[in-house]
């Protein structure tokens, strides 16, 4: 006669524990995750706009500043959805570094951002748009919850 199985079902829970006693789905850490895949479309859809507005002889330079950032967000939200806290704040930090860099920037970009509306649009949502993936990043209770340890 075999014993009763002491966990059954075990394979079939997809439920996390709490602390607290309570039980919380798996499912909860997929708003997250969806949250980090429309940050990435968004940003991916902001710097393209801005290549394909941006005139020829600049679209070097543009590369030059974009490709770099741009590698580094992707990796930094892959961090955050591998559930590694410290990518978290890393993506916050530079997110905000971008906002005042590009603040610092405009006004020396003034006659170029006079010169063509899309240029001024693109440089004038920029730090709206970083400041506003600094916000989610930091203060969504999904982003928040996928990186917690407590949800382990």
């Amino acid at each position: 006669m075999t014993p009763p199985n002491p966990f059954p079902n075990a394979f079939m829970d997809d439920t996390l524990h709490m602390p607290s006693g309570r039980r919380r789905s798996h499912r909860g850490l997929a708003r997250g995750r969806l949250y980090l895949v429309l940050i990435f479309l968004v940003l991916f859809a902001f710097n393209l706009v801005n290549y394909l507005f941006t005139p020829y002889y600049e679209k070097q330079d543009l590369l030059l500043h974009e490709v770099p950032i741009g590698i580094v967000m992707t990796s930094l939200l892959v961090g955050v959805w591998f559930r590694q806290f410290w990518a978290r704040y890393l993506l916050a930090f530079v997110a905000l570094f971008r906002v005042v860099a590009s603040c610092i920037i405009l006004p020396s970009l003034a006659e170029m951002i006079l010169s063509n509306w899309a240029i001024a649009l693109g440089m004038l949502i920029g730090p709206i748009l970083y400041a506003l993936v600094t916000w989610a990043v930091l203060g969504l209770p999904s982003i928040r919850r996928l990186v917690s340890r407590r949800y382990d």
